[in-house]
């Protein structure tokens, strides 16, 4: 009797070994473009996150921009680890892993557009986007549309990203200066 015993349990640990081998396998095919693709995204907000604070004279720390970074590396890699077994899960019939990764890759798209433009006083964010479309859509007045952009943007959006990123450096220099 315990002979039988010993012999189920070594099959169904045997089986469902296996089938974790394989389910595995088919995750990390289904994951492995979309870490690089999210690497790719990660480190090209980086670089215009820093081409932004220098376009704007915002003093960063390396260890400070470091460590917002590898925060969303850790994010996003847990997001597709998760969302790419969920596909495997359920047989890859809805392509959930490319639909979650692409939304990242929207999210961080608006990010690095907004890196761009806002040393320029343009403030592109989701709320802005969505108030600019609204305008759009239901044909409000220009001064809402002309109101996200404007020179005071550019004080407002300097002031913003220093007290972000915790600027005292440029800030004891400017009031030592007045």
């Amino acid at each position: 009797m315990n002979e039988t015993r010993v012999i189920v349990e070594q099959c169904s640990a045997g089986v469902l070994t296996s089938m974790a081998a394989i389910f595995l396998q088919d995750a990390v095919q289904t994951m492995l473009p979309w870490l690089f693709t999210m690497l790719a995204v990660i480190l090209c907000d980086l670089a215009f996150g820093v081409r932004k604070s220098l376009k704007l004279g915002i003093h960063i720390s390396p260890s400070r921009a470091m460590r917002a970074t590898m925060s969303k590396m850790v994010t996003y890699v847990a997001w597709v680890m998760a969302v790419a077994m969920i596909d495997c899960a359920e047989g890859h019939s809805l392509n959930i892993t490319t639909w979650a990764c692409l939304l990242v890759c929207l999210i961080e798209g608006m990010s690095i557009i907004g890196n761009m433009l806002k040393p320029y006083g343009y403030d592109l964010s989701v709320k802005s986007c969505v108030v600019f479309f609204l305008s759009l859509i239901f044909r409000q007045d220009k001064e809402k549309l002309e109101d996200l952009v404007s020179d005071e943007h550019l004080d407002v959006i300097t002031a913003r990203e220093r007290k972000k990123w915790g600027d005292v450096k440029k800030k004891n220099s400017t009031s030592l200066s007045k």
